[in-house]
């Protein structure tokens, strides 16, 4: 069975996705060490922020709407 480029880059996504979720919970218990909860929230927006920007970049100000702020405040403080 030959594995297109397409679905290896799938299965590298979820595997990188899956290490990354895996590494979130001991790297904020070594980060509250130093940091206040509020704090490494900011910290985490402040990194990811340009990340999925940059990522994002062609529809960023098409997708800012009124329903999708509102979508993303009422998701993550439900998640908070």
């Amino acid at each position: 069975m030959v594995m297109t480029s397409s679905r290896r880059t799938a299965i590298f996504s979820l595997a990188a996705s899956g290490v990354l979720w895996g590494l979130s919970v001991p790297l904020s218990k070594l980060a509250l060490t130093w940091l206040t909860p509020a704090w490494l929230t900011v910290a985490r927006f402040a990194l990811a922020a340009p990340a999925l920007a940059f990522v994002g970049r062609r529809e960023l100000r098409s997708a800012l709407t009124p329903g999708v702020v509102a979508a993303g405040a009422i998701g993550f403080g439900g998640v908070v």
